[in-house]
């Protein structure tokens, strides 16, 4: 199975309770690596304090204030991801503590935040970015295998009796 690299450097967010409505932390696409007309998965990980419905809110915005591409709605608790295509009119990626207009008082926790080329959402990995020098190792281009190699496979690459 190959896991695609991280392609985000931001891998949590934290949305603090506040008495507003649209509660809500952002990343900015000039923040990724990204290429128009190119297919990415996001996938990410969301939980409320007690105060919270039990689902939050993810939109895609201009440049605009307020200038909503779409928004959708997610179950908190679990792993959630949404597939597009990358436009140049999209400017930020914008996490909501609860639903818009409802998220007076209740704070968030987004983590495993991943941005990955293709349609498939793979196993969360952490941005190289926040990965010590020596373990950049398995970030090899193209993603990273899960499985081993066969002895076959490495009988010419060391020194096997």
């Amino acid at each position: 199975m190959i896991i695609n690299e991280n392609l985000s450097p931001i891998n949590e967010l934290n949305v603090e309770a506040r008495n507003s409505r649209y509660n809500n932390r952002l990343i900015s696409f000039d923040k990724l690596t990204v290429e128009e007309g190119k297919i990415y998965t996001l996938s990410f990980y969301g939980k409320q304090n007690d105060k919270g419905s039990g689902r939050y809110s993810l939109g895609f915005f201009r440049e605009r204030q307020g200038d909503s591409i779409f928004i959708n709605n997610y179950a908190c608790n679990q792993r959630n991801s949404l597939t597009f295509v990358y436009s140049s009119e999209m400017n930020r990626i914008v996490f909501y503590s609860d639903i818009p207009d409802d998220t007076m008082g209740v704070s968030a926790d987004f983590t495993m935040i991943k941005l990955e080329k293709g349609d498939q959402m793979t196993p969360y990995l952490p941005h190289k970015s926040k990965v010590k020098a020596d373990n950049q190792a398995i970030f090899p281009i193209g993603g990273v295998s899960r499985s081993l190699p066969s002895i076959e496979d490495i009988r010419g690459l060391v020194y096997v009796n």
